[in-house]
C-alpha cells in the first residue's frame, strides 16, 4: 500500500481488505511470514505454499491468483472435478505451450524477472505457470514447500 500516497486512502483500502478477511476468510495478509513485493514474488509463493500445507491439510487443490482476476468458479470446479483423484494437478498458462518455445531466464540485474546463475544455472526454463492465476494440488504444494532453494 506504500504506493498510495493519501493515508485517508490507504485507511479506506485496510478497512474494506478487513472485512473482506472477517465476511469471507479468504484473503491471506499478514499470514504471510515475508515481504510483499514483485520483487519477492517467489518468497511470497512459497510461504503461501508453506502456509497452505501446514494449515489447509485436507484442502486438495491450491490456487494462487491476482487480485484484479475474474474467476468463474462453478467453471473452475467443474475444470477440477475431472482431475479428481488424479496427482499431481499443475493448471495455469504456459510460455511453452501458448508459443511453442522455451524460455530462458533473465539474467539482467536491473529487470524485475532477472534470474542470476548463481540461482539458477541453467540456459532454459522447464515449462511453467505464469502470470495471473495457477492451480496446484496439494502433494505439489507440499513439494514446493520442502524443497524450495
Amino acid at each position: 500500500m506504500s504506493d498510495i500516497p493519501n493515508e485517508a486512502d490507504r485507511k479506506r483500502l485496510r478497512d474494506a481488505v478487513k472485512m473482506e478477511r472477517t465476511v469471507y476468510r479468504d484473503l491471506l495478509t499478514e499470514e504471510l511470514e515475508c515481504e510483499d513485493s514483485y520483487r519477492n514474488l517467489a518468497n511470497k509463493v512459497k510461504a503461501f505454499f508453506d502456509l497452505a500445507a501446514t494449515m489447509y491439510l485436507q484442502t486438495p487443490y491450491v490456487m494462487l491468483a491476482d487480485d484484479d482476476m475474474y474467476l468463474q468458479v462453478d467453471k473452475l470446479l467443474r475444470l477440477l472435478e475431472d482431475f479428481s483423484g488424479k496427482k499431481p494437478v499443475y493448471l495455469g498458462q504456459s510460455w511453452n505451450h501458448i508459443y511453442t518455445r522455451k524460455s530462458a531466464p533473465v539474467r539482467e540485474e536491473s529487470h524485475q524477472s532477472n534470474l542470476p546463475k548463481a540461482q539458477y544455472p541453467r540456459s532454459e526454463l522447464p515449462p511453467f505457470a505464469f502470470g495471473p492465476h495457477y492451480v496446484v494440488s496439494m502433494d505439489w504444494a507440499r513439494f514446493i514447500s520442502k524443497n524450495y532453494w
